[in-house]
């Protein structure tokens, strides 16, 4: 038998193929309970049963997308300020409510996540004896974060109307993402050319406008309201300074 024969022979195994993880947090943890998702290439994400809130979204060098104050109180049921806030009805209870974690497979509005996912669903039972303030309606709200394996973070929601006398409401909700960025004045918002607008700090009325710039820069204060319909706008920044920037379902708040 050659050298090479037995040096091959006795080779250690290759190491195992680390795939999408995920796992719970304790307690004690900053904000209580949470779901951390990672993927082998160095990305994860952070979400507390809170609010169902994220709260950090990692590059692969460790850069987190998200701001976070250093004012953020961690003590539920108080919100975070900062993260991605899930914000039903609009700004309201859901985000200050524990929520619940649930596989969602067999819920047909959210399609199996394929294997190379990291991801975490979570849901929300609200009834009228448990919402004083919002009477006469009871939902289910249920939500999946997905961690993909390049590092996208996908948030897929589905509100459930389940009043027993079948009476419709009508309800506004948001993910009121804060960004970090180092250099507002560098930072670029692509994709919303062509789209109606209206402006909350030079239309006093909140006149509506058409946006005619193929980018929006931030050399002054911006505030205004996106019409989306079916395009996604593309954020470019470098990392570490607040963009605060909702999704309220078909508008986006700059």
């Amino acid at each position: 038998m050659s050298a090479e024969t037995v040096s091959s022979s006795t080779a250690a195994p290759p190491p195992p193929v680390r795939g999408p993880t995920h796992r719970f947090t304790g307690r004690d943890n900053r904000g209580g309970r949470s779901v951390i998702l990672s993927q082998p290439g160095g990305y994860s994400a952070e979400i507390l049963f809170n609010g169902a809130q994220v709260i950090s979204w990692k590059n692969e060098h460790g850069h987190d997308f998200l701001f976070l104050s250093k004012r953020a109180v961690y003590k539920p049921p108080q919100p975070v300020r900062g993260g991605i806030p899930f914000c039903f009805p609009k700004y309201g209870f859901a985000r200050i409510r524990l929520w619940g974690v649930e596989n969602l497979k067999r819920d047909t509005a959210f399609p199996p996540p394929t294997p190379d996912n990291a991801y975490a669903d979570f849901f929300l039972h609200l009834t009228p004896d448990k919402f004083p303030d919002w009477p006469d309606h009871r939902l289910e709200l249920r939500l999946r974060v997905i961690l993909g394996p390049t590092g996208d973070l996908t948030m897929t929601t589905r509100i459930k109307n389940v009043n027993t006398n079948g009476e419709p409401y009508t309800f506004k909700f948001a993910y009121h993402s804060y960004f970090s960025v180092s250099n507002i004045r560098l930072t670029r918002i692509e994709g919303l050319q062509t789209l109606d607008y209206r402006d909350y700090v030079e239309g006093v009325d909140h006149n509506q406008f058409t946006e005619e710039a193929d980018a929006i820069t931030f050399k002054d204060r911006v505030d205004r309201v996106y019409s989306l319909e079916e395009l996604l706008p593309f954020i470019k920044m470098p990392v570490f300074l607040k963009l605060l920037c909702g999704i309220h379902g078909n508008l986006m708040q700059v």
